[in-house]
């Protein structure tokens, strides 16, 4: 049905960046939008690690906010004290936690389906556009940004790493599943 249509790496990123085109004009109204809960606390915990090197919570108890462990409190924080600390700068981490999770989901598709020409197509559509995803990105929190992005990671280098010497493959395979534990597991109590 479609043998005639040359699908190339051409095409391909030509479709990447008008997905990610189309994503940064669907999010450039909720930019402005104020922050809520989760978003406000991560925000300020962020804050507070430019400001005093812990990430706590201020405005409620002014305890530390570890109920996540701060991996993504502390990539917030960098982005605060590279850009600035601004409400932007805080989703800027999960804008690009985003755009780095729909290459992933491309090459996820395009290695596991390498006859079908429309499969990363069809992820890129499915994945960049999808309502979740994009309200997901715009969140101030780890689920939808840093979790996401280092649990495809890990699928993607499982597959991509099967042929590495598997001492190498382990440790590799480990390392990024540590960071994926880093993301959300909760520490024991302090």
């Amino acid at each position: 049905m479609f043998k005639g249509i040359n699908i190339n790496n051409a095409f391909y990123k030509l479709i990447f960046f008008v997905i990610v085109g189309l994503y940064i004009i669907f999010i450039a109204n909720a930019l402005g939008k104020p922050l809520v809960q989760d978003d406000w606390w991560n925000r300020s915990a962020a804050e507070s690690i430019v400001l005093t090197d812990r990430p706590q919570l201020f405005g409620i108890n002014r305890g530390l906010l570890l109920g996540h462990p701060p991996l993504y409190l502390y990539i917030v924080a960098l982005f605060f004290k590279i850009l600035g600390i601004g409400d932007l700068q805080a989703r800027l981490a999960g804008i690009i936690f985003f755009i780095l999770n729909l290459s992933l989901v491309f090459s996820l598709a395009k290695n596991l389906y390498p006859k079908n020409r429309f499969a990363p197509i069809l992820s890129l559509l499915f994945f960049g556009l999808s309502p979740i995803a994009i309200q997901g990105s715009l969140m101030i929190d780890i689920d939808q940004n840093l979790l996401t992005f280092s649990g495809t990671l890990f699928f993607y280098c499982f597959l991509r790493l099967k042929n590495l010497a598997e001492k190498k493959r382990i440790l590799i395979l480990a390392l990024i599943f540590f960071s994926v534990l880093c993301s959300k597991l909760s520490l024991p109590p302090l």
